[in-house]
């Protein structure tokens, strides 16, 4: 089961009394009972009475989870920002998208209009869509087993956080063949083609480099296994804190012949207990949009 993130900002908790006219629901029957029996009189009755409304009195308020503007934040964007961040980061990123494409095939400035109306077009819809979940979830209370019902109300807001506003689905990357044509939409997917696949061996390389820490191997392994997850894996749709973890649960569908090619049998040992660990990402990595089912290697 998915864990709950636990946010920079404390939980707060709303105490609930249980009125002093309630009482400990077998109490009434009981003392029906016993009077119908003739085992108590109406006097004793109610001083039984009265000692079951004492210990309902005293009995510990019930902690419950309010749902705060801050903890509403901190598990939409992964407690990496806070208030109204979001929307200059948002800006920042439509700019820098326009920019990288524009070093690539320049822009002239209708497209760069249309662009940039298709990227305020995204942010605007990501807004509305968040003000109106944190409107309706803001001061919501929850019993403290069903906090994680809380949680799973959030998580969309979450997907689409982590999977990039100027996404697969979005207005921006929708138009942008429409706006570039067909001879600057070729020579921008060719450069940023490229652009991922240094970026994922880059990131490649760093994981395995952690992963030395626990299974050592020599550089030409180091080597063939770099190679052989670049050729049988695809870059992550997306980059961020779960990069290694991306990298591991490709590498873990890899052909086990080819991998049996590189390293002896202890040091496979080794590496399954690691791709273990990974396999417990790959639902989330999935779900979040990290990577595609698809591009995910099947064991052979």
């Amino acid at each position: 089961m998915r864990s709950i993130p636990q946010g920079k900002s404390e939980l707060r908790f709303a105490s609930t009394q249980p009125s002093a006219s309630s009482k400990p629901y077998g109490v009434g029957r009981m003392l029906a009972a016993l009077i119908c029996l003739g085992f108590i009189g109406a006097k004793a009755a109610r001083a039984v009475d009265a000692l079951a409304l004492d210990a309902d009195i005293v009995q510990p308020a019930q902690n419950l989870f309010q749902l705060t503007a801050e903890q509403f934040d901190n598990w939409v964007f992964n407690g990496q920002v806070h208030g109204k961040q979001w929307e200059s980061l948002l800006k920042s990123q439509l700019n820098l998208r326009i920019e990288a494409i524009n070093q690539v095939c320049p822009l002239n400035d209708a497209q760069q209009q249309k662009l940039t109306l298709a990227g305020r077009y995204d942010i605007k819809q990501f807004a509305d869509e968040y003000e109106t979940l944190k409107q309706d979830l803001e001061g919501s209370t929850f019993a403290q087993d069903r906090v994680g019902e809380a949680y799973q109300l959030i998580q969309p807001m979450q997907a689409a956080w982590n999977a990039g506003i100027f996404g697969d689905q979005s207005m921006f990357n929708k138009i942008l063949p429409q706006v570039l044509g067909r001879e600057q939409t070729a020579k921008y997917e060719q450069e940023e083609l490229k652009r991922r696949k240094f970026r994922y061996m880059t990131k490649v390389k760093l994981t395995l480099t952690s992963l030395e820490d626990s299974m050592p191997f020599t550089s030409k392994q180091r080597q063939q296994f770099v190679e052989l997850i670049l050729a049988e894996t695809r870059p992550p749709k997306r980059w961020g804190e779960y990069d290694s973890q991306v990298v591991m649960v490709q590498a873990s569908k890899l052909p086990k012949a080819k991998l049996q090619d590189i390293f002896d049998g202890e040091q496979l040992k080794q590496l399954q207990a690691q791709f273990s660990i990974a396999k417990q990402y790959e639902a989330i990595l999935v779900q979040q949009g990290w990577i595609e089912v698809k591009a995910i290697p099947q064991t052979r």
